[in-house]
């Protein structure tokens, strides 16, 4: 999946950096995020892990401009977020399809389209969307007619439709089994490949983290502070029963349980 690419006018990646940024909310009140410090380089793919509460989510919406931070700054290839965002420069995914079922996938990845223009920068039609995750018999189809992978697979198509350089991936694989969820990982790095966006992905799911991300960031329960973080020096494609693989698996749970025995810098193998 994801071999060729359709055109060289995508737009370059941006680097992230997250200075010291601490969010509150005042109801309830909770601090979500306190004095958090992250850089993560141009075209790269981050994990970001931890317990429920721990910012996971938070993060990614301050990141994609949808809410404000109380304290710090955010800078997307040097910009605010929220200009980002309406510079459509943003792909969003969830764990939730969120499809309208009126709709056929074909249609629903073309309103993405029209919602989203990019004049300029070259767009695949949604058949050859549709091709690229696998789904190329099913541009006719209407969502409650698709299985919960491939309603999963037209929301990824979606979320490629405007060739954004961010991406924001939030548990997209959260309620899928096992196997669709490997699958489904092997086509977004396949993908991912293409263009080289920037990818924050949250997961809960730690050997999805190993095989997909360059850098794994853990946040601490709340409020979520950057617990530790560790590259994974492990060439694409990674092979989940390798030894070295089940090793920062092992050794990035160590880390999300607490265990002050593991050094993080040690996990990149």
């Amino acid at each position: 999946m994801g071999g060729k690419g359709w055109g060289h006018d995508v737009m370059s990646a941006p680097n992230l950096s997250f200075r010291s940024v601490t969010k509150r909310f005042s109801s309830p009140q909770v601090t979500a995020l306190e004095e958090v410090d992250l850089e993560m380089a141009a075209g790269s793919v981050t994990a970001v892990i931890g317990v429920s509460g721990s910012g996971k989510s938070t993060l990614l919406r301050l990141a994609g401009g949808l809410d404000d931070v109380t304290k710090g700054q955010i800078l997307i290839g040097g910009k605010a977020p929220e200009k980002v965002r309406h510079s459509k420069e943003v792909g969003w995914m969830s764990q939730h399809p969120a499809l309208l079922p009126w709709r056929t996938a074909a249609e629903n990845i073309k309103l993405a389209q029209t919602f989203n223009p990019q004049p300029g920068r070259a767009m695949a039609s949604p058949g050859e969307l549709l091709g690229l995750v696998g789904l190329a018999d099913f541009a006719d189809a209407y969502p409650p007619a698709l299985s919960g992978g491939m309603q999963q697979r037209v929301s990824l198509a979606r979320t490629l439709a405007v060739r954004a350089p961010l991406w924001l991936m939030d548990e997209p694989f959260a309620a899928l089994d096992e196997l669709t969820r490997d699958s489904l990982a092997e086509e977004v790095i396949g993908l991912w490949a293409v263009d080289r966006p920037t990818v924050i992905w949250v997961t809960h799911h730690i050997g999805e983290a190993v095989k997909l991300a360059d850098e794994i960031v853990v946040l601490t329960p709340s409020p979520g502070r950057v617990g530790s973080r560790f590259t994974i020096d492990l060439e694409r494609p990674r092979d989940e029963t390798s030894a070295a693989f089940q090793m920062i698996v092992r050794r990035a749970r160590a880390i999300l349980h607490g265990n002050p025995a593991i050094k993080p810098v040690e996990a990149a193998g």
